[in-house]
């Protein structure tokens, strides 16, 4: 079973991680999952216990060192041992690259793999670590995201690096990867990062699907949630801002690298997109220690 691809693309720049739930669960006897489509990708590790899982047909038994992988989308199935309660580490999350695009849905990642011994302690220990981190903070300050974001990337590194290691005999594949609903516009979104500095219209964008513009805006905002070029200049502030505070570069430079000519008139952009005006937004940042 192949599962991960050549490559999947380098979403650092715009990585984004979320982590709805994560813990050490104890169910009681019985306990169950009726079958809906997930909402996130979720990530069990049963550490006491047995229970049972289904997706498309596949029913798997579930024992103590089994990881299974649900992905966001499928529906699955889920019944507990009658006789025994059962203890699972449970993490709920979501991971986008550029564009919202999510970065597990094209992998056909396994459903279940039987860990060995030698692979379990390594798991356990980056589950541990998340769990901890995401107990120990109940506010959304900057530690707290960046503790658990650091924990969860570990986590799923260990993981893509376990379905690609663990021998074929002790995982099972997954569904087939569903279709990214933003798939579709990824031609676009990629055009329009690397073109903000140029000029760009709807009928430039559509151009590029080959539908009409008045077709286009409607899809685009159908997926997407926005027009199209509301979308360009969300993403046209966000660059800003992130030069603004990460650089030395004068307003006027920055202007002209997001695609404004007119200093000016991006300042006026920025501060009814951001809420403040360029200059202000940079020394509110500003490095105290810093000449």
């Amino acid at each position: 079973m192949s599962t991960l691809p050549a490559q999947i693309g380098d979403p650092s720049e715009t990585l984004s991680v979320d982590v709805a739930r994560c813990g050490l669960r104890h169910y009681p006897r019985d306990w169950g999952l009726r079958p809906s489509p997930m909402k996130h990708n979720v990530l069990l590790y049963f550490m006491r216990g047995r229970g049972m899982f289904e997706c498309e047909g596949v029913r798997l038994d579930a024992d103590a060192g089994d990881l299974f992988f649900l992905k966001s989308g499928h529906a699955y199935l889920a019944d507990g041992d009658p006789e025994h309660a059962t203890t699972v580490y449970n993490i709920l999350f979501t991971i986008h690259g550029a564009g919202r695009h999510d970065l597990l849905r094209p992998l056909r990642l396994p459903f279940r793999m039987r860990l060995r011994l030698q692979d379990r302690r390594a798991l356990e220990r980056l589950l541990a670590q998340l769990a901890l981190e995401f107990e120990a903070y109940r506010d959304p300050a900057l530690a707290q995201r960046l503790a658990i974001r650091g924990s969860m990337l570990l986590l799923l590194a260990e993981v893509l690096r376990l379905a690609a290691a663990v021998p074929e005999p002790l995982k099972t594949p997954g569904p087939e990867p569903l279709l990214d609903p933003l798939s579709e516009f990824a031609a676009v979104l990629s055009h329009i990062e690397a073109r903000l500095a140029e000029p760009l219209d709807v009928a430039g964008l559509a151009e590029l699907m080959h539908l009409s513009p008045n077709h286009f805006s409607t899809q685009f905002r159908r997926r997407m949630g926005k027009p199209p070029m509301e979308y360009v200049r969300q993403r046209r502030m966000a660059v800003a801002r992130e030069l603004l505070l990460a650089t030395e570069k004068s307003v006027k430079e920055i202007a002209k690298e997001v695609g404004y000519p007119d200093r000016f008139l991006f300042s006026r952009v920025f501060k009814r997109l951001v809420g403040t005006p360029p200059n202000a937004l940079r020394e509110a940042y500003k490095n105290p220690f810093s000449p």
